[in-house]
């Protein structure tokens, strides 16, 4: 049994799926930019330099930097329990990759997180205005 059209409308859907794949990465790129954008104005130092953006066809990663990145952010000894003692779960279980001894004079600085928690609200809709680009 052939039914007119199916062979077309399958294709058009095919391509309709790829070009949702491609409106994600575009979404998340986006965001992901400004990401890196404030938190390079927000970072000290040389530490600007080390956040950046990849994407692959599958993912798309944020990177704040090295360890000393992190203590930066943190803050490290009493000073990052203190610090830590105010934030998401998500950020206390970030800082714990980092923790050393317990000691250390470091304030926190934070310059990576507060611009990702301000911007993930607009992924979302970033991906949708890329997604209408499609069907217009």
């Amino acid at each position: 049994m052939n039914i007119t059209g199916i062979d077309k409308a399958m294709r058009d859907l095919q391509k309709l799926a790829e070009g949702a794949q491609r409106a994600q990465r575009a979404g998340e790129k986006r965001i992901a930019d400004k990401i890196v954008a404030e938190a390079q104005v927000a970072a000290p130092g040389s530490l600007s330099g080390k956040i950046n953006v990849t994407q692959t066809e599958n993912t798309t990663t944020i990177n704040g930097g090295d360890d000393f990145s992190a203590w930066v952010e943190f803050g490290t000894g009493p000073n990052a329990a203190a610090f830590l003692a105010s934030q998401p779960a998500e950020v206390v279980e970030e800082a714990r990759k980092f923790f050393v001894n317990g000691k250390g004079t470091g304030a926190a600085h934070p310059f990576f997180f507060p611009p990702i928690f301000r911007n993930i609200p607009n992924l979302i809709p970033a991906v949708e205005e890329e997604l209408g680009k499609l069907v217009k």
